[in-house]
């Protein structure tokens, strides 16, 4: 098997390290199960705060502490980590890296907790979300100077 190995840094949500085989991981199946349905919650929701408060409400939880370096966990979904997870190329088996010439990508040698055409959607949806406009109107903007009135 070719690929990248794991070489330090946090340890992506649903995996962790083998004793036996320094560099692979291993797929933790109860958490890779959340990473699952964090991508779906987001396809049938739409929206990273809805997705979030979905799987809040239905005892969706996160382990509350990072392994190697990462960082504190509350335990729940927030906006920030559900995003953070869905745009990780680490759950379909790329790691990104650093180089002096800029970030480049490789395979991994772990296996994939999400499959890739599931991940693409995601990326197509949060990238048309950000450029979706809001509508404008009084609600959105109810401070007494943002109205003219004549």
């Amino acid at each position: 098997m070719t690929g990248v190995v794991y070489n330090g840094g946090p340890i992506p949500y649903g995996h962790r390290p083998t004793k036996d085989k320094t560099g692979r991981l291993l797929v933790e199946e109860d958490e890779a199960v959340i990473v699952r349905a964090a991508f779906q919650a987001f396809l049938d929701n739409e929206s990273l705060s809805t997705a979030s408060k979905w799987l809040n409400e239905n005892g969706f939880k996160l382990r509350k502490q990072m392994d190697n370096g990462g960082k504190f966990r509350l335990g729940h979904f927030m906006v920030d980590t559900l995003h953070h997870i869905l745009t990780s190329k680490a759950y379909i088996g790329v790691r990104v890296y650093k180089t002096k010439e800029g970030k480049k990508e490789s395979k991994v040698v772990w296996e994939a907790i999400v499959d890739e055409g599931i991940f693409v959607k995601v990326q197509e949806k949060l990238k048309k979300n950000l450029s979706k406009k809001k509508p404008h109107s009084i609600q959105r903007y109810p401070y007494i100077l943002s109205v003219c009135t004549s």
